[in-house]
């Protein structure tokens, strides 16, 4: 192990838990996160076409720009390839965002600053679901890792980001451009879309949440056509399905949970109001998140639980604001455990 890295980060959860604590006590007038005012469900401006050229925006430019800095990229390795794509995403982020959030009105119909007008509020709360959101996931992975490998390991594969960092693990160039794209752009780019974007449009349809999961399950065999194996090429997409129907059965339950109760549950479980169907579109839009993160399996199974967490963290407080934050630090959390991994000496006993 790395015994000062290992309580530098300890020290960083802990002493980041109390403050986030801190800051909801100073900054919340005494109402605790369940006596927020209600989530209003409001319809958005833009139809699905939007949504698709949101997509195209924030995910297509930084491929562009690397390939006409590359020329011809089928000469190169991807290891050779990641390092000019991560450069590529910072330097085209801030032209994504603006060009989005003109797209979208300007950020209004996703109600940034955030519905009470507080991003104190707002980054105290990201601040403070981080930790929680750390902790399921990595039980979850750790529980669903071990399950992989116990009965057996066939479609089981690592992030391509920590295979690139296990043959480079002293390149301090790599680590910079990765801790950029998953601090600081990942986390940006996909709470415009998934949170900010996708899910308001969602709320407004009653089959947002199953158009969310069919489009789940395609993605989820889009990103696995490099594997050479069919029953890993499908294995993401039949964990989708059958998530997302888990999911829809669970409806009622919780919704009856939530009534009796009372505040704290109308804290917890999204409620449909006017013909909103605001529980599938936020479980929708965290499977659809999960599936684009099927590369590496069965991460997409704990990352559906993150993708909750930020679903529930936008819906809660109206904006994007406090969902970003979390998945800035949740991002953070995963980059230093990964450190941690790649650099840790592995035994020869």
């Amino acid at each position: 192990m790395l015994p000062g890295e290992v309580y530098w980060i300890a020290g960083l959860v802990a002493a980041a838990g109390l403050v986030a604590v801190a800051a909801i006590a100073a900054f919340a007038r005494g109402r605790p996160p369940w006596r927020m005012p209600p989530q209003r469900n409001r319809a958005v401006p833009w139809l699905g076409g939007m949504c698709f050229t949101i997509a195209i925006v924030l995910w297509l430019p930084p491929s562009i720009v690397a390939a006409m800095w590359l020329g011809d990229v089928s000469k190169l390795s991807p290891e050779s390839r990641l390092p000019v794509y991560l450069a590529a995403s910072l330097a085209c982020l801030p032209l994504q965002v603006w060009l989005s959030l003109r797209l979208l009105n300007r950020g209004e119909g996703m109600q940034i600053p955030p519905g009470g007008g507080s991003y104190i509020r707002s980054i105290a709360l990201g601040w403070a679901a981080w930790l929680p959101v750390v902790v399921a996931t990595a039980i979850l992975h750790l529980a669903v890792r071990w399950l992989a490998t116990q009965y057996g390991s066939e479609g089981v594969s690592d992030h391509t980001l920590l295979e690139t960092l296990h043959a480079n693990p002293n390149s301090r160039r790599l680590w910079l451009l990765i801790a950029g794209q998953a601090i600081v752009c990942a986390p940006i780019i996909e709470e415009i879309f998934f949170r900010g974007c996708l899910q308001p449009w969602l709320v407004n349809r009653r089959w947002g949440g199953d158009l969310a999961v069919v489009l789940g399950m395609v993605a989820a065999v889009g990103v696995r056509q490099e594997t050479t194996s069919t029953f890993s090429l499908v294995l993401p997409a039949v964990y989708i399905a059958l998530a997302g129907c888990a999911f829809w059965m669970a409806e009622g339950p919780l919704l009856a949970v939530r009534n009796f109760a009372g505040g704290f549950g109308t804290a917890l479980v999204p409620d449909d109001v006017g013909g909103r169907t605001t529980y599938r579109a936020v479980v929708g839009a965290a499977l659809l998140f999960a599936a684009v993160h099927s590369s590496s399996w069965p991460d997409t199974v704990p990352l559906t639980v993150t993708g909750l967490g930020f679903g529930w963290l936008a819906w809660r407080t109206q904006g994007i604001v406090a969902s970003t934050v979390c998945h800035m630090l949740f991002n953070a959390t995963m980059l230093a455990m990964m450190r941690i991994w790649v650099l840790t000496p592995v035994s020869a006993g």
